[in-house]
């Protein structure tokens, strides 16, 4: 398997990146109480009816290195979902900074992931951070 990392235009033309990545960077994870319905809105259609049970996760995480190099991500999981006879994690939304993270993480993983624009700034003792889709 190659190592190559593509040149930013092969992210236009479409070419993705095939796991695994490297990764390597910081982030935060934030433990939600999202009951019921209230998750629901950061699901894909095909989930929003499901009753979600369980707490939710908020992960900001900035990437400095992975297979299609610096970005930064939103991640929802809204908490669990029935699947089959039992409830399982799922990722609800995902934003990020780079067309070549959403290429890639859609085309390899299925992971609903969008484009926003990030600012991230130093705050005390951590970080602001505001994400804007346009």
């Amino acid at each position: 398997m190659s190592s190559r990392i593509p040149d930013a235009g092969a992210f236009a033309r479409g070419d993705i990146v095939p796991p695994p990545w490297q990764l390597a960077g910081y982030g935060y994870v934030v433990v939600l109480n999202t009951r019921d319905d209230r998750g629901a809105r950061f699901l894909p259609p095909t989930l929003a009816a499901q009753r979600i049970t369980g707490p939710g996760v908020l992960m900001f995480v900035d990437y400095s290195t992975s297979g299609v190099g610096a970005y930064r991500e939103l991640l929802f999981i809204p908490g669990r979902v029935p699947s089959g006879k039992r409830a399982a994690w799922t990722i609800g939304r995902i934003f990020v900074s780079t067309q070549a993270s959403v290429a890639s993480g859609r085309a390899n993983w299925g992971i609903p992931k969008d484009l926003a624009e990030f600012e991230v700034t130093p705050s005390g003792e951590g970080h602001r951070v505001r994400v804007m889709q346009h």
